[in-house]
């Protein structure tokens, strides 16, 4: 799910603002920062996933919690993020008409 949300971002950036200036193929997708942020995002996510994982084992036997409510809380964090991402760049995306009619298509 994360990596389709993060996906769905770097193609909504590039369906809205397309590189329509080019001279050689291969400057289509070379030095495409569009693409790089959702990367970074995805990695800054996963790094945030790591952190909540060790709190919750360290913190686990302090809170006295069973290890499947732990497992549990953990699915729960890691689910909602990027279903929201992906809820809204998809509605984003619904409106594609829009984005073409930008493009000139």
């Amino acid at each position: 799910t994360s990596g389709l949300s993060f996906s769905a971002i770097g193609l909504y950036s590039d369906l809205k603002n397309p590189n329509l200036n080019w001279t050689n193929i291969n400057e289509i997708t070379r030095n495409n920062l569009k693409v790089a942020k959702p990367m970074l995002l995805y990695v800054g996510l996963s790094f945030v996933y790591m952190i909540i994982g060790i709190m919750l084992a360290v913190f686990r036997t302090a809170l006295n919690l069973d290890m499947t409510l732990t497992l549990a809380i953990y699915h729960v964090i890691c689910i909602v993020a990027p279903v929201v991402i992906l809820a809204i760049y998809i509605k984003r995306l619904f409106n594609a008409e829009e984005l073409f009619r930008r493009i000139g298509g």
